[in-house]
C-alpha cells in the first residue's frame, strides 16, 4: 500500500525544522556478498541518526540486546493529532481542524473560498493543464528549465546562451578569483542544455546561480571555462559492495546461474564464485578512487572509509548533512541460501514497520531468474508476506519478475537499481527494463561490485548503453542514462533536494566531461578514462586536469599528477587521506588498477549468454546473425519480440513472456498489461502521483492533491500529513504524550516534545518524564518511559536537567514499553527533576508493566532482604544489585553502589525511576544520594 506519511526530502529543504541523520560507523564483518554465516553481500548495517544522538535498536539498554535496521524519524499515520487554537470561524486567519486554508476573508476567486476551502484559481501555475488556455503543461511552480516552463509551455531542449569558442590547446581556462566558482559550459539540466551557460557554487560548496550569467550572483568568483565541457551533476553510484574492492574481477567459466544463492552457496548443483570480504580503510578508498576518476561523488556502499566519495549509507558523507540510506542485502533473512518457489513462512522478512522511518531503503530483491526469484518479490509485495512496496524503497536487481510486477513498483513509487553487467554475467540476462520504464519506474544504476560487476561509473554506463543499443532496438537515449546516474539515483535515495541535480540549494558536487568527441549527455556516457575535466565535491577540488587545479585558489595543496594515458590528470590524495598517493598505493596494497587506458582486464562480460537450458531456458550466445537479430536464441519468425532481447527464462515455463497474451513480447510491447494497445500511458515518475503537479514541487509527491492544501503550513499537504493541523516539518512524527505511548493509544513513529530527562544510562540510553507544572503533564502514572540510545555519553550527549525534543518509535522489549530509533535536540539544561511519587516496595514490583514504570519514585523505610539476588534471564553473576523487603531489587543501571549493601541493611528512602529488566522489577538509582541510609 501506498504510505502517506514520507515527505520526500526535497519538500522539507525549505522548512527550517529539517532534521537529518546519518548512519553509523560500523565498518564490514562479512566474508563475502552472502557468505555463509554472515550477514552476507555486504551484510546489512546499523546505523544512527545524526541529529544529535540517536537510538538505532529496539532492545532494551538494560541487561538484554539486541538489533535493528537504519532508521531516520518521518510522520505516522499511527500518531495523534492535535488542533490548531483558531476560533472556528472562517476568515479569522487561523486554520482550524474544520478548514484547509484562512486568507483572512470570506472572499471567492482568490485561492481561498468563503468557505475555507482552498481554490484551483485559472491560469498558469495553478498545477492544472488547461488546454482552453493553451497550456502544455502546468507543473505549479515557475522554475526554469524543470520540464515545464513558468509561461507552461515545455522546457527547451537547448537553450543558447552562449556559442563558446574551443580553446587553441583544447579543455579549459581558469581566470583566477575567489574561493566561489562560476562553471562555463554545457550545462546538463534534466530537461534542457544550457549551451555555454554557467553554473555558480559559492564559497560554501553550494549551488547559488545556474543560467546564462551569474557573475551579478557571485562576482568575485573564479571563473572555469570549458568550451568543449558537459558540466553534470557528480555522478551517483546507488549499488555496490565497496568492502569487496580489494578482488580481481573473477575468471568467467561460462557457468551462468538461476539465483544468487546459486553462485553464493553453490545451490542446485552449482560452482561457488571465489571471493574475499571484509576490507580495510585503504581497499575502500581504492575502490572509491575507482568511481572518483569516472566523475563520481556518491556511493551507496554497503561500508565506508572517510575520505573521496560520500557514502551515503554510512557516516562517512564528507560534510553532507543528511539522513543515511538503509541499505539491506538481506530483507528476507536468507543469508543461508534458502529458497522457495511460492511461499514465504521460511523467511524472517523485513516489517513495513521497520522502514517506516527510513529516508530510503535499498533491499536485494529478486536477484535471479528463476520461480524462487520472483517468490522474493511476492514475499516483499504484502500478500502474502510483508509489504515493502513504498516509495521511500529502491529495489537491487529486480530480474525475474513481470510487467506487472514493475507496474506494481510504479504504481507505489518504488524504484528500480540496475545493474547490468553483474546481472548479465551472473545470470545471462538482466531486469528487463524496458518494460519497468514503460510502466513508469525510476532506474536508476549501481556497479554491484568489482567481482561481476564494473569498475567505474564510465564501464556500468558502457553495458548499460551497449544493451540499449545492440539489444534494446535503441530503447534508452543517452539522456536517459545519464538520468539514471544522476537525478533518477537522487530520486532512488531520497536525496533529490541534496544532489543529482543540477539547482540552486542543492550541493555543488560537480563534475565537468570532456564533450569535444562525444557531445553533452553522450559525454558522460560513452566517456574513456581520460574524459573528465574536474570533480568538485562540496565544490572542493578532488581530481582534474592538472593545468586545472593548478590554477584554482582554493585547490587542496599536494595533489599529484598520475601516468600513462592520465598524465595529465592530477588527483587530491593529500588532502583527503593525510598521505601522499604514493603512500597510498603503498598502503593499499597490490590491488587491482584504480584506472586502465583501454577496456579493464578481465573486465565481466557485458554480452548476454547462456550455455544451458533450464526449466525451459532458451540457449544463446548473445551474437545477433540473420536469423536472429537480437542474438537471444530465438529465431525471428518465431521471436514475439525479433528486434529487442527477450529469451525464455526459467521464470517463464517455457514461453517467451507475454503477459497480455496478444502475441508481442512484454520487453518490446509498448502497453505489456493491455493486449492490442500500443498507446497506452505508464506512471510519470517526474509525477508519481500523476496530479498534474511534479515531484520536486508537490507538497504530497505520492499523494494526488492539486489543491496543495496545508492547513498546518509545516510543507507536507494535507493529503499526506498524518496531522493535517498540528505542525509536525520534516521527519517529525505527530507531537504525542508519554501517556498516549504507554497507554498504547499511540504506537510506531511518535514526538515527543518539551520532555525532562531523569536519568542517564551511560552507553545505554536514559529516562524521560513529563513534570508536574507542565502543560502536558497529567498525574505521574504513565508519565514517564525509557530511551533506549547504545552510546549515550553521559554529562556529553544529555543528562539529567535536560530538556529535549524527541522523535522515535515506541517498541515493546520484553514487556517494557520504551522509545527507540530515536533523534533528540536539548532545548535547554539543569532543570530540577520531578517531584518523586512516594511508592511502597509492593506497588513499585507488581505487575508489569504498570503505570509506574519509567517515573521517578521513592520507597522508605525499606530493609535489604537479599545482597545476591539470583540473576534474571539474560543477566549473571555476579549482577551488582540488591534487594529490599523481598520484593523490589535496587538495580545499577544507571548508578553502581560499592559496595553493595549488606543483607539487613535498611534505608530511610531510595529514590530512583522504576523499570522492568530481566524478568524483574527494579529501582535505578541515579547516584550517592538516592540512598539514603
Amino acid at each position: 500500500m501506498r504510505r502517506t506519511t514520507l515527505l520526500l526530502p526535497l519538500l522539507l529543504a525549505a522548512t527550517a525544522a529539517f532534521q537529518a541523520g546519518c548512519g553509523d560507523d560500523t565498518s564490514e564483518t562479512t566474508t563475502g556478498p552472502g557468505s555463509g554465516g554472515g550477514t552476507g553481500e555486504g551484510g546489512s548495517t546499523t546505523s544512527t541518526s545524526d541529529t544529535t544522538s540517536t537510538a538505532t535498536n529496539t532492545g532494551s539498554g538494560g541487561d538484554t540486546s539486541s538489533s535493528s535496521s537504519d532508521a531516520t524519524s518521518s510522520s505516522s499515520t499511527d500518531a495523534t493529532s492535535s488542533s490548531s487554537s483558531g476560533s472556528g470561524v472562517c476568515g479569522d486567519d487561523n486554520i482550524d481542524p474544520s478548514e484547509e486554508c484562512d486568507d483572512g476573508n470570506t472572499d471567492d476567486d482568490d485561492g481561498c473560498s468563503s468557505e475555507c476551502v482552498v481554490e484551483i484559481v485559472p491560469g498558469c501555475g495553478n498545477g492544472v493543464i488547461e488546454r482552453n488556455l493553451d497550456e502544455d503543461c502546468d507543473d505549479g511552480n515557475d522554475e526554469s528549465w524543470d520540464g515545464c516552463e513558468a509561461d507552461c509551455t515545455v522546457s527547451p531542449e537547448e537553450v543558447v546562451c552562449e556559442n563558446l569558442a574551443a580553446l587553441p590547446g583544447g579543455g579549459c581556462e581558469v581566470d583566477p578569483g575567489d574561493d566561489a566558482k562560476i562553471l562555463v559550459g554545457d550545462v546538463l539540466l534534466p530537461y534542457t542544455v544550457l549551451r555555454g551557460g554557467q553554473v555558480a557554487i559559492g564559497a560554501d560548496g553550494v549551488i547559488s546561480c545556474v543560467g546564462c550569467d551569474c557573475a551579478a550572483v557571485e562576482p568575485g568568483a573564479t571563473v572555469v571555462t570549458c568550451p568543449e565541457g558537459a558540466i553534470s551533476p557528480g555522478l551517483i553510484n546507488t549499488h555496490e559492495h565497496i568492502t569487496y574492492a580489494m578482488n580481481d574481477p573473477a575468471n568467467d567459466s561460462g557457468e551462468r546461474y538461476e539465483h544468487r544463492h546459486d553462485w553464493r552457496e553453490g545451490n542446485n548443483g552449482h560452482t561457488p564464485i571465489p571471493y574475499d570480504g571484509g576490507g580495510d580503510a585503504n581497499d575502500v578508498r581504492w575502490g572509491e578512487l575507482r568511481f572518483l576518476i569516472s566523475g563520481a561523488t556518491s556511493l551507496v556502499g554497503s561500508g565506508s572509509a572517510s575520505g573521496f566519495l560520500r557514502n551515503l549509507d554510512r557516516n562517512d558523507k564528507e560534510g553532507l548533512d543528511v539522513p543515511s540510506v538503509h541499505f539491506e542485502t538481506f530483507p528476507l533473512d536468507d543469508a543461508d541460501g534458502t529458497t522457495a518457489e511460492s511461499g514465504c513462512g521460511q523467511y524472517n522478512i523485513d516489517s513495513q514497520e521497520s522502514i517506516a522511518l527510513d529516508l530510503s531503503y535499498l533491499p536485494h530483491v529478486s536477484e535471479g531468474i528463476d520461480a524462487s526469484a520472483r517468490n522474493e518479490f511476492v514475499c516483499v509485495a504484502g500478500s502474502p508476506g510483508e509489504d515493502l512496496l513504498e516509495n521511500q524503497s529502491s529495489f537491487i536487481h529486480a530480474i525475474g519478475l513481470l510487467p506487472s510486477d514493475y507496474a506494481e513498483m510504479a504504481t507505489e513509487g518504488t524504484s528500480l537499481i540496475w545493474s547490468p553487467r553483474s546481472n548479465v554475467v551472473l545470470y545471462g540476462n538482466t531486469a528487463t527494463v524496458t518494460a519497468a520504464a514503460r510502466a513508469g519506474v525510476n532506474i536508476a544504476l549501481g556497479t554491484d561490485w568489482i567481482v561481476s560487476g564494473s569498475m567505474n561509473m564510465f564501464r556500468e554506463l558502457a553495458c548499460a548503453a551497449s544493451l540499449s543499443d545492440d539489444y534494446y532496438d535503441g530503447y534508452f537515449s543517452r539522456r536517459d542514462l545519464w538520468r539514471m546516474v544522476t537525478v533518477n539515483a537522487a530520486r532512488a535515495l531520497g536525496l533529490e533536494a541534496n544532489v543529482g541535480r543540477l539547482a540552486v540549494g542543492t550541493i555543488g558536487d560537480v563534475a565537468i566531461f570532456d564533450a569535444s568527441t562525444n557531445e553533452d549527455h553522450g559525454a558522460i556516457v560513452d566517456a574513456e578514462i581520460d574524459g573528465v575535466h574536474l570533480v568538485l565535491r562540496g565544490g572542493g577540488a578532488l581530481y582534474g586536469d592538472t593545468s586545472i587545479l593548478s590554477d584554482l585558489p582554493d585547490a587542496p595543496a599536494g595533489c599529484e599528477p598520475f601516468d600513462q594515458c592520465l598524465s595529465d590528470k592530477s588527483i587530491c590524495v593529500q588532502s583527503e587521506l593525510g598521505q601522499s598517493y604514493a603512500a597510498f598505493r603503498t598502503a593499499a596494497g597490490n590491488l587491482y588498477g584504480p584506472y586502465f587506458c583501454g577496456n579493464p582486464p578481465d573486465e565481466p562480460s557485458c554480452t548476454p549468454t547462456r550455455p544451458e537450458s533450464v526449466d525451459g531456458s532458451t540457449v544463446y550466445s548473445g551474437i545477433p546473425d540473420a536469423n536472429d537479430d537480437d542474438g537471444d536464441g530465438i529465431d525471428d519468425g518465431d521471436d514475439n519480440c525479433p528486434q529487442v532481447f527477450n529469451p525464455i527464462r526459467p521464470v517463464d515455463e517455457g514461453a517467451q513472456g507475454d503477459e497480455d497474451g496478444d502475441d508481442v513480447g512484454d520487453a518490446c510491447d509498448p502497453c505489456p498489461l493491455e493486449a492490442n494497445v500500443v498507446d497506452c500511458v505508464g506512471i510519470d515518475p517526474r509525477d508519481e502521483d500523476s496530479d498534474g503537479l511534479s515531484n520536486v514541487s508537490d507538497n504530497c509527491p505520492f499523494d494526488a492533491n492539486t489543491n496543495q492544501a496545508d492547513s498546518d503550513e509545516d510543507g507536507k499537504g494535507n493529503a499526506c500529513d498524518a496531522c493535517p493541523y498540528a505542525p509536525n516539518p520534516g521527519f517529525a512524527p505527530c507531537a504525542t504524550t508519554i501517556y498516549a505511548i504507554k497507554t498504547g493509544e499511540v504506537q510506531g513513529p511518535v514526538f515527543l516534545s518539551d520532555v525532562l530527562v531523569t536519568a542517564c544510562a551511560e552507553d545505554r540510553g536514559f529516562f524521560v518524564q513529563h513534570k508536574q507544572g507542565d502543560a502536558s503533564y497529567d498525574g505521574p502514572e504513565n508519565s514517564g518511559i525509557f530511551v533506549f540510545n547504545p552510546g549515550t555519553v553521559c554529562g556529553v550527549d544529555i543528562e539529567a536537567g535536560d530538556r529535549i525534543d524527541i522523535s522515535g518509535e515506541s517498541t515493546e522489549f520484553f514487556l517494557q514499553i520504551q522509545l527507540g530509533f530515536a533523534s533528540f535536540e536539548v532545548t535547554s539544561s539543569g532543570e530540577a527533576p520531578p517531584d518523586p511519587v512516594v511508592v511502597t516496595s509492593a506497588e513499585a514490583s507488581g505487575n508489569m508493566p504498570n503505570e509506574w514504570e519509567g517515573v521517578l519514585a521513592r520507597v522508605e523505610n525499606v530493609q535489604v532482604s537479599d545482597d545476591a539476588p539470583a540473576p534474571g534471564p539474560g543477566d549473571s553473576a555476579p549482577t551488582g544489585e540488591f534487594e529490599v523487603d523481598g520484593t523490589l531489587r535496587v538495580d545499577n543501571f544507571v548508578y553502581l553502589a560499592m559496595p553493595v549493601a549488606n543483607e539487613g541493611l535498611t534505608f530511610r528512602s531510595i529514590t530512583g525511576v522504576l523499570a522492568f529488566k530481566n524478568d524483574n522489577q527494579k529501582i535505578e538509582p541515579r547516584d550517592a544520594g538516592d540512598l539514603q541510609q
